[in-house]
């Protein structure tokens, strides 16, 4: 990652920019159907099943994966674009779900 960003120049705004003929970067943000489509390819190129993959796939695993990690709610939310704190909840509730079972056992 600090490598793309080191070449790319890129030092705010979007991590994953839209590019144009001639690898030319832009400043804009790549689309959530772009992302699908890029998803989809790769994994099809890995040999995976790509019925059930978009870019929320991403979105969601990386909210699972930083609730793990003990990141905190509003620097998830800065990332994942949530403004409804509720709805992120849910996913911080199904990645967190098991964390206590040995306690309880």
């Amino acid at each position: 990652m600090r490598d793309w960003l080191e070449t790319a120049g890129i030092h705010r705004g979007p991590v994953f920019r839209r590019m144009l003929r001639g690898d030319t970067l832009t400043t804009e943000r790549l689309t959530d159907q772009s992302i699908a489509l890029i998803i989809k390819r790769r994994a099809h190129a890995a040999g995976l099943p790509t019925a059930l993959l978009s870019g929320h796939s991403l979105r969601a695993g990386y909210i699972t994966a930083a609730a793990a990690a003990g990141v905190e709610e509003r620097k998830i939310a800065n990332v994942s674009r949530h403004k409804d704190l509720p709805v992120l909840r849910g996913y911080i509730r199904a990645a967190t779900a098991f964390d206590d079972v040995g306690e309880v056992l």
